[in-house]
């Protein structure tokens, strides 16, 4: 008997295939934290916000059970790196059912990253079933950089991962090590309170200075992250390696008076005060091009962002503080963007996207990092009410307002 050969893959086979899928199929931009839903699916308790569970941090905290929020950290940790990763996890409104995440790196490694969200299959199951009110699946790293698992009481390094062994050294392992004697004295006050906001708001990101026991000081930016287990205070540490060649300028050479660039700066130095300078950009581009603007005050060594804005939408962002953890900034660092392009607010998995963002009704923004002595120091936002509004292509076009902003932020900067 002659056996015919299968069927090749073919488009119409994989579409076929992905409508009946009994969950969710993204696809995920990663530089630009930008989520496609390939096919639909709605969870029976979330309805039509069943995709928040991929976009929104606040929609996770609140709907996922506390316990297991580590497990989707870790996900999205994998996810940054590149790495296959998978996640179980139940959501409080129905603890008895867990839901299976998947995802795992597309050709373009770092670029695209695909996935599924679906009802977890029963041969996936932690032993027991869903009865058993452990902590499964136990906390594990699959991430490709440095973590530590430190007792947020005693400060004590109770678990490292492979990549955490060998930047600490091998001797680090044969004695107690805390994480305050990697932290040098001028960083103590900063590390207490990451450990502090970690264990009790769930998730710290910024920069720190760390003293290796081998005389080594490294910055990194890095998450905090609360991984408590019972009755035992936990934080997991990620070092997060930043990406890219940073400048060191904010906006390049002062431009020729003639130009209009160096018009602007002209009517910008003059201004009295942080918001009649950035008022005066806004004003100065051509009317419907961007609806506000907005300045973020970079301090990752602190964990947080301040944001200062002008134009409708952004009239109330003035010297509000956000966590650095989310933000337009870390997304720049840690994928090294000369600029970030956001087409829609509502497909983005960045935090601050939908607490800044969409409550505001802003629909799509360009942001342009400077930097000084090295490091990131402020983003530039411009900001509309309608999806779609900037392009890659047209960043020279707004590179007019650089120096502009740069001498409104860094040259003796006009207070607020």
């Amino acid at each position: 008997m002659q056996i015919k050969p299968a069927n090749r893959v073919t488009p119409e086979n994989a579409a076929a295939w992905a409508a009946h899928f009994p969950g969710l199929i993204w696809t995920i931009e990663v530089p630009r934290s930008r989520l496609e839903i390939v096919k639909d699916w709605r969870h029976p308790d979330l309805g039509e916000n069943t995709s928040l569970l991929l976009k929104d941090a606040s929609f996770r905290r609140r709907h996922i059970l506390p316990e297991d929020h580590l497990q989707l950290t870790e996900f999205w940790e994998a996810m940054a790196a590149g790495v296959p990763a998978s996640a179980l996890f139940r959501l409080s409104a129905n603890p008895r059912v867990w839901l299976f995440l998947q995802g795992w790196p597309g050709v373009a490694k770092n670029w695209f990253y695909h996935g599924t969200l679906q009802p977890a299959p029963e041969y996936i199951l932690p032993e027991g079933g869903c009865a058993d009110g452990g902590h499964w699946p136990q906390c594990r790293s699959v991430a490709n950089y440095p973590v530590l698992l430190v007792d947020s009481e005693s400060g004590a390094v109770v678990a490292r991962n492979q990549e955490a062994a060998i930047l600490l050294g091998s001797d680090s392992t044969k004695s107690a090590l805390s994480f305050e004697a990697l932290v040098p004295r001028a960083e103590a006050a900063t590390a207490r309170l990451a450990l502090k906001i970690a264990a009790s708001e769930g998730v710290w990101g910024g920069a720190l200075t760390l003293k290796l026991p081998s005389g080594l000081t490294i910055n990194s930016e890095m998450r905090l992250t609360d991984a408590s287990t019972g009755n035992r205070r936990l934080v997991r540490l990620s070092f997060l390696n930043l990406a890219g060649q940073k400048r060191s300028s904010g906006g390049g050479r002062r431009p020729a008076s003639g130009t209009p660039a160096g018009t602007l700066v002209r009517k910008v130095s003059r201004a009295s005060s942080l918001r009649e300078a950035l008022e005066c950009m806004l004003a100065s581009h051509e009317p419907h091009a961007f609806d506000g603007i907005i300045y973020s005050d970079i301090h990752a060594d602190k964990g947080h962002v301040t944001v200062y804005g002008a134009g409708k939408p952004c009239a109330d962002m003035w010297d509000q503080t956000f966590a650095y953890e989310g933000t337009i900034a870390q997304n720049i660092e840690r994928h090294g963007l000369n600029y970030l392009v956001v087409d829609d607010t509502l497909d983005s998995i960045k935090s601050i996207d939908w607490v800044l963002f969409v409550p505001r009704g802003i629909r799509s923004y360009f942001a342009r990092p400077f930097y000084r002595h090295n490091r990131l120091r402020a983003v530039l936002i411009l900001c509309s009410v309608h999806p779609g509004a900037f392009s890659l292509a047209d960043a020279e076009h707004y590179e007019v307002l650089a120096p502009a902003f740069a001498g409104a932020v860094f040259r003796g900067k006009p207070r607020p």
